[in-house]
Parts: structure tokens; C-alpha cells; sequence
């Protein structure tokens, strides 16, 4: 496939192109005129089952549901007058042959005539949620039958129809337990086979059928030779129905005995997946409100105290007040979810409850007055709901109204459902998605991108080294390195963003990280403010990469300082142990393995301009910013961090009232290790050989653990570095090896030198994650890394971590 140049511009689009599409989660092809496949990215393997060349040549209107042709062969037309497709929704076959529902969205390309050349379409698989949405729609018309007062019978047959409609090949019978006549009676079953539903119209409870209550069996391997003679006529039923497998749950009142039973009957070997028992868990939950309440109205005696039951043990609040709005009824969900006990609700206005959100407060009265004036006498309406916390809640208010003899509203009764964790849900799981594709993408660029920045700075730092002589030749090169710095230092927030690392996670000590960049702090931070520490004497460790954590310090402390600008004020940095609860995960923005517990805490407070309300909930979004010039990657690359080690982050702070980051980590399974602090002790001398093919991080390596006391061996190639370690093996204690050598690169180089020599130290300079995999590949224990480009002090530290500590630099 060839976009000839119209995809991105300059030489090699189609490999960038190629690059971009690759890393993408959403299903991408591109078309040509005629509409057959030119291109698939591979996640039409992962999702749809196609390899992304068996699809190249095929019309896409192969892979769409017949029904949906013909509309798409319109949308198709529409593209070329408006030179792209409409967001739509289509049936696209699986490899497996099932369908599933995509959502799509396309460009056109057209040539220099404008004729249609090339047709871009991205597509993305929403079966899930609409399967979700539909499994809604059914509770809502089962519970509208409920609150308009339809027969048991008319209700059960509704809900047993929920099931059938969103499993396949599946029968659903819905069972009442009748103790006094110790029979098991078939309630409902729209769609069950005649034979069958004879065969399990009345069971007595003692014939075994009880003990399907909590499991289940398939047909053709269920023992019959012992079995009560009832329970074999429903055994030999099933498999003439051509049943093969059967579930079953139990239909219970609270934590009561139970009332009844659901079974599923299906006609192929069926597995209990999450899907099924979430649609079979929410269809007994509705068949127990509804048999609870048919039970409580059929006992005339106890009418109202049984009704009151069911409605308490309903997983809805259940409402009711009168004509003047006074509360009747208050059921122990509400008094849960609400905050007022029902012995103070009732009596009281419904409004001066304050369950309602302010603009929200008319919504349930004008629906109650619209459905009377409309002759119905149930509807539902949506209406935020407030706790005892006072936050509003999303929440679906089913109502029954009972008109007075005026026409107007004599009584009502309200179900309500607290909707706003699927809703905070859906929004989540759509929020993830999209930062896993900015994640991916953005680790392809910096990727790709650091390493060709790397490639001109050491072609610039050779030219610096042989044009030295000539001053003003090395100030053009030095205003030419500067720039390219830069972005590596952008590549390098990217890849943070990301969540890419090139060193393997260990245990880390937070606070041994503070304590590392006191000094550094202290520089970036202006006169007029104060810099204060509090470190918890007794904080665990966590587990992650030493060198990302102390990014996120600096960033943090800099965005600090940043905010404050030429006034005076304070920064604050911290660490605690806290337990965060649901509350707390609703504020966090983190990963989704992050739930209710203990976490370590990095905290940075300052004392300036706070977030105003536009900006608070975005400071941690990709390329958000409110200072001109900046790129807005800071606190994205914190968060990226955060959520690679499996934790999150949190912005507080109004306008004016100073502003605080958190970032929670999880606690580590070890104990950290504390850097071996530097003294005045004898070094540990020795030789070390150094491979460089930089000139000067070469020179550099060499001149610093020389002045730490060590003989130092330098080699600028692979074969050269294997050649001087056998002339002076047995004398040499550690190798240090750029992993990106030429002539033979660096993990063959330490091949070949522990081949000889299976126990000689060594440390690899790497400068992506793709360098540290190569130099990890096919080994058991990873090797430790020295990131490039780094400090004194961080080439000090890691000799010393392997070798002690050693003679400070003068």
C-alpha cells in the first residue's frame, strides 16, 4: 500500500504513516477508489480476527451485514461530496462469522483532479456498550410493567424475555416456591418447548430440582439411574427439546430462605461466562422485586406490611408521598443513599428533603403532572439525586402517579436508580481508551524520534571534536546542539507519559529520592520562596524506576515554582502513608489497578494562584498548558509515571487558595535498598574498561572514574572492547558498555566478555526502552543500566551500587 505522499508530507510518509497506524488500538484501513482494502493495521487482527493481509483486495462491503448495505452504500456516496464519511454505526462480520457493531468515521483523498483516490477509515468495536444499553433498556420496561400495576404473570413474562433476548439459543423459566403444597411451579416460560415446559409444570420440592437453586449441568451427561421419577421426565424432555445445558439461580428476599428460581435452558453446551451471569443476575434481581411484591398484594392481611418488605429489600429507593407532597413512604435503601431516616421523612415535604439537585427540583412534579395529562399513569424521568455528602447524583426516577378526583396528582410512587457509577463507568472506560492510543502513539514518537535526535547529537558531537580548533565553527555546532537537547528532553516527558522505562522496577525509597535532590530543588526554586520538607520517618517502600520518580520531583517542584513566579511564597514537598476509600478513587485519575487500601503519598503544596475552574480538572491532560510557549507534557508525564507504577495522582486547590499534586503510589513488595552515601573511605581501586563510540561521553567516563580512582581502559567500538579484555582479562573489575556500539554492538560485547569471564561486573549506557530490551533480551537477570545522558553523580552512584564506594572527585 502506497499513500504517495497524500498521508503526511516529505519522504518516508508511508513509513511514519505505518508507524502511527500500527501503534493505534482503533481498526484502520485505507481504501481505494472502488472501495477495496489497500491497508489494515494489525489491530484488525486482535479485534476482528483478520489478518491484515488476508483483508488486502477484499470489498469492504463483503464484511458488512446485509442490512446495513444499503445505507452504507449511501454514506459511501455522501463521501464524495462531502469528502468524508459521517460517523455511523454498522454490523461488521468477525472472522468467526458473528457480527459485531462498529462505530466508523473516514476521509477522502482525492487526486490532483479531484477525483476519489484514497479512502482513510477509522473504526471502532462498541458491541460491548450497546449490548449494555440494551440490557438497560430491558430493566426499564420490566420495571415500568411493574410500577403500572401489570399482572404478575404479564411482568415475570417480560422479564424472562431479558435473558432470551441477549444470550443466544437460551430459554428462560422463572419458578415460584409454593411451601404449603411443597411443589416448585413453573410461573413463566414464553418461549420454553411445550415438552419441556410440561415436564417442569409442577415439581415437587423434595424431587432434587431444589438443589439446582445455585448450579448447574449438562443434559447429555446428567446421571439419571438414581434420579426421582419427575426429575427424569424433565432429564428425557430436554434432550428431546434438544437442550444441552441448563444454570439456574436462586430467586431470594434479602438474606430470606428462597422464593424462587431462574433457570436458563440452552441449546448448545454454554459456559458461565460474565456476560451470562451478569444478564441472569439482573433478571433475578427483578424477578425477585417482582415476586416479593405479587406476594405481599395476594396476602390481603398483610398487604401493606409485605409490600413494605419488598420494597426494602429492592435494590431501588422506593418514594411515595401524596397530593401534598408529604412523604408516605421511605424505604431503607433511601434512608441509606439519602441520608434521612425514614421515622424523619416521613410526614415531612418531599422538597425540604433536599434529595433533589436545585435545577433539578421541578422535574419529577411537571412529569407526574405531563403523564396525567396524557391519560398514563406511569413514565420515567431523569433527575439528580443528592447523599448525605451533598454531592448530586446522576439518578432515572421510575414513576406510578395516582390521579385525585380532580384529574391532578393524588399520590405517587417513585423507584429510583442511582446511575451515576455506570455513568462514571462508561465515561472512565472511554477516557482510558483514549489515553491508551495517546500512550502508544506518543511511545512510537518519542521512540522513534529520540533515537534519530540521538544519532545528529553524536554526529554533532564528533564534528565539535575535529572542528576544535576553529572557535567559531564549535559556537555554530553548540547553537545546533541546543535545540536538538530539547527535544530530547521533550521525547524524554513523552516516553514518561507513556509510561516507558528503561530500567527494570525495584524497590525505592521516596524518601532517599528527596533527600538525592534537595540541592537540586533548592537551585530551581527562587530566592523569594521557601522550600520546605516533611518526610515520614516510618514510609514503605514502593516499587518502580528511581530515576522516573525523581523526574516527577523535579517537575512537580518546578510547576510549583512556575506558578509562583517573582512573588514570594512557599513550596512545601511531603510523604505519608494514606488509605484511600471509593471517595477518594473518584477523584484520582489512575490505573485500573488502583483500588481501596494503604498507598504511599508524594505530595508537593505551594502557596500560589491555585486552578481556577477551567483548568482544574485538565492540568494532567497531554499538551495542556496556560503559559505560552510551553508544551504541556509536565504533570502528563507525572501522571504517565504514576499509572506505569500502577498508581495515580490529584489536583487540589480554588482559585486563590494555593494548589497541591499528590501522587499515590502502591506500596512495594520489598524492602528499598538506600544508595550507598559517598565518604572519605579508601576506594575500592581498580581497573575499568569503558566502551564509547561517543568521543566525548567517552572522554567524559574516562576522566571521572579517573579521578575516583581507577585505572581506565577505553575502547570507541564493539570488537575493539572485546579485543582489550582479552589483553587484560583477570585485571579489569568492571566494564562499562554503551549498548549501541558499531562494529559489534554492546549486548554482544558482553557476550563475549562473560564467556570468559561469567562473573565480571558490568553497567550498560542505554537512552530508550528499546535499548534497554536489547540489552536484557536472552538473558535471566537483567544487567544494571546507567541512563543516558546523565550526571556525575548518577555515573558515581551506580559504580558505586556495584563496587562500594568510592574516592570523591576533587
Amino acid at each position: 500500500m502506497s499513500v504517495e505522499g497524500k498521508t503526511s508530507g516529505g519522504d518516508g510518509s508511508e513509513s511514519w504513516f505505518r508507524g502511527v497506524a500500527d501503534s493505534i488500538s482503533d481498526l484502520l484501513s485505507v481504501f481505494d477508489g472502488e472501495g477495496r482494502f489497500l491497508y489494515a493495521n494489525p489491530a484488525w487482527q486482535s479485534t476482528m480476527g483478520y489478518s491484515p493481509t488476508s483483508l488486502v483486495g477484499r470489498h469492504r462491503v463483503e464484511l458488512i451485514h446485509p442490512e446495513d448495505a444499503p445505507r452504507y452504500r449511501r454514506h459511501a456516496e455522501m463521501a464524495t461530496t462531502l469528502g468524508g464519511l459521517p460517523l455511523d454505526e454498522l454490523q461488521v462480520r468477525h472472522r468467526d462469522g458473528t457480527w459485531r457493531v462498529m462505530e466508523s468515521s473516514g476521509r477522502l483523498l482525492r487526486d490532483e483532479r479531484g477525483r476519489p483516490l484514497r479512502e482513510v477509515l477509522i473504526w471502532r468495536d462498541i458491541t460491548e456498550r450497546r449490548r449494555a444499553e440494551m440490557l438497560l433498556l430491558d430493566q426499564k420496561r420490566a420495571l415500568e410493567a411493574m410500577a403500572s400495576g401489570a399482572p404478575l404473570e404479564e411482568v415475570l413474562h417480560t422479564i424472562a424475555r431479558l435473558p432470551e433476548s441477549r444470550l443466544e439459543g437460551v430459554f428462560c423459566a422463572v419458578f415460584g416456591r409454593d411451601h404449603a403444597a411443597g411443589k416448585l411451579r413453573l410461573l413463566s416460560a414464553p418461549t420454553l418447548p411445550t415438552a419441556l415446559a410440561t415436564a417442569l409444570a409442577e415439581l415437587p420440592l423434595d424431587a432434587g430440582y431444589e438443589s439446582w437453586g445455585s448450579g448447574g449441568f449438562p443434559v447429555s451427561t446428567f446421571p439419571g439411574a438414581s434420579l426421582p421419577r419427575a426429575v427424569m421426565r424433565v432429564r428425557e424432555a430436554a434432550m428431546i427439546s434438544g437442550v444441552q445445558s441448563s444454570w439456574s439461580w436462586p430467586i431470594r428476599r434479602g438474606r430470606e430462605e428462597a422464593v424462587g428460581t431462574l433457570a436458563l435452558y440452552a441449546t448448545h453446551t454454554m459456559p458461565l461466562s460474565a456476560e451470562t451471569k451478569h444478564v441472569a443476575e439482573t433478571a433475578v434481581a427483578l424477578a425477585m422485586t417482582a415476586l416479593s411484591a405479587s406476594q405481599a398484594v395476594a396476602e390481603s392481611s398483610a398487604a401493606n406490611e409485605r409490600l413494605i418488605n419488598a420494597l426494602n429489600a429492592s435494590p431501588l429507593m422506593a418514594i411515595e408521598w401524596d397530593r401534598e407532597g408529604k412523604v408516605r413512604f421511605w424505604s431503607t435503601l433511601a434512608e441509606r443513599n439519602l441520608g434521612w431516616r425514614a421515622q424523619d421523612a416521613i410526614g415531612r415535604p418531599l422538597r425540604e428533603l433536599g434529595v433533589f439537585a436545585k435545577e433539578d427540583e421541578d422535574l419529577v412534579p411537571r412529569a407526574l403532572e405531563g403523564l396525567l395529562a396524557r391519560g398514563e399513569r406511569v413514565g420515567m424521568v431523569s433527575a439528580r439525586v443528592v447523599g448525605p455528602d451533598g454531592r448530586p447524583r446522576a439518578g432515572e426516577w421510575y414513576l406510578s402517579a395516582q390521579p385525585d378526583e380532580r384529574g391532578g396528582v393524588g399520590s405517587a410512587l417513585a423507584l429510583v436508580v442511582d446511575v451515576s457509577q455506570r455513568r462514571t463507568t462508561d465515561e472512565a472506560g472511554a477516557r482510558a481508551e483514549k489515553l491508551t492510543s495517546l500512550s502508544r502513539l506518543a511511545e512510537a514518537v518519542a521512540t522513534r524520534l529520540g533515537g534519530a535526535l540521538g544519532q545528529s547529537l553524536q554526529a554533532l558531537d564528533e564534528s565539535r571534536a575535529r572542528l576544535s580548533g576553529d572557535p567559531s565553527a564549535v559556537a555554530l555546532i553548540d547553537q545546533a546542539i541546543d535545540p536538538l537537547r530539547q527535544g530530547e528532553a521533550l521525547c524524554s516527558r513523552l516516553l514518561a507519559y507513556s509510561g516507558a522505562s528503561v530500567n527494570p522496577p525495584r524497590a525505592v525509597s521516596l524518601n532517599e529520592v528527596v533527600r538525592e535532590m534537595i540541592s537540586t530543588l533548592t537551585a530551581q526554586v527562587p530566592r523569594k520562596v521557601g522550600l520546605d520538607y516533611y518526610l515520614e520517618p516510618e514510609l514503605p517502600a514502593v516499587e518502580g524506576d528511581r530515576e522516573q520518580l525523581r523526574q516527577v520531583l523535579a517537575e512537580l517542584v518546578h510547576n510549583a515554582a512556575e506558578a509562583l513566579g517573582d512573588s514570594p511564597g512557599s513550596i512545601r514537598v511531603s510523604t505519608d502513608v494514606i488509605t484511600i476509600d471509593d471517595d477518594d478513587l473518584a477523584e484520582i485519575r489512575c490505573a485500573s489497578s488502583l483500588s481501596v487500601g494503604e498507598y504511599v503519598m508524594l505530595e508537593v503544596t505551594d502557596s500560589g494562584p491555585g486552578f481556577d475552574g477551567a483548568s482544574a480538572g485538565m492540568v494532567f491532560d497531554p499538551f495542556f498548558t496556560t503559559k505560552p510557549g510551553h508544551v504541556g507534557l509536565g504533570l502528563a508525564a507525572v501522571e504517565g509515571v504514576a499509572r506505569a507504577m500502577g498508581g495515580g495522582v490529584r489536583a487540589e486547590g480554588g482559585a486563590g487558595e494555593g494548589a497541591t499534586v499528590q501522587v499515590i503510589l502502591p506500596l512495594g513488595r520489598a524492602k528499598a535498598v538506600a544508595p550507598t552515601p559517598q565518604t572519605a573511605s579508601p576506594a575500592r581501586r581498580g581497573t575499568v574498561l569503558v566502551a564509547e563510540d561517543e568521543a566525548e561521553t567517552r572522554q567524559h567516563l574516562v576522566s571521572t572514574l579517573r579521578r575516583q580512582g581507577f585505572d581506565v581502559i577505553a575502547a570507541s567500538d564493539g570488537v575493539e572492547a572485546v579485543e582489550l579484555h582479552r589483553k587484560h582479562q583477570g585485571q579489569i573489575q568492571l566494564v562499562i558498555v554503551d549498548v549501541s556500539l558499531p562494529r559489534l554492538n554492546g549486548a554482544d560485547v558482553l557476550r563475549a566478555i562473560h564467556q570468559r569471564e561469567p562473573n565480571l561486573l558490568a553497567l550498560v549506557a542505554v537512552a530508550t526502552p528499546e535499548e534497554a530490551s536489547r540489552a536484557r533480551a536472552g538473558r535471566a537477570t537483567a544487567l544494571p543500566t546507567l541512563q543516558k545522558p546523565f550526571t556525575l553523580k548518577e555515573l558515581t552512584d551506580a559504580v558505586s551500587r556495584l563496587m562500594g564506594p568510592t574516592r570523591p572527585s576533587a
